[in-house]
C-alpha cells in the first residue's frame, strides 16, 4: 500500500497547481485523488487530509461490495446454480 505523487504547476501561475496522489492498495487496485491548490503548506495539509479520507471512503466501499457479491454468488448457489 502506498502513494505515488505527481506536481504539475501552471505556467501563468507559478504558485498554483495540481496534485494528483495515486494509492495502490494490497490487491492492486488503485485509488487516484487530484486536487488543484496553491502551494502553500496549509493547501498542502488540507490535500493531505482529503486525499486520505477520500481513500479511507474508497476502501469502505470497495469492501462492502466484496462482501455483497459474495452474498449474491453465495444465494445462486443456494438456490441450485453456479456463480461466476
Amino acid at each position: 500500500m502506498a502513494w505515488a505523487f505527481v506536481v504539475s504547476f501552471d505556467s501563468d501561475k507559478p504558485n498554483v497547481g495540481s496534485l494528483t496522489g495515486t494509492f495502490t492498495d494490497t490487491d492492486s487496485t488503485v485509488f487516484t485523488f487530484s486536487e488543484r491548490l496553491q502551494a502553500t503548506t496549509a493547501a498542502l495539509n488540507s490535500y493531505v487530509t482529503a486525499a486520505i479520507a477520500a481513500r479511507n471512503v474508497w476502501q469502505t466501499r470497495k469492501a462492502r461490495e466484496a462482501t455483497a457479491l459474495t452474498s449474491v454468488k453465495a444465494a445462486f448457489v443456494a438456490a441450485g446454480e453456479q456463480a461466476p
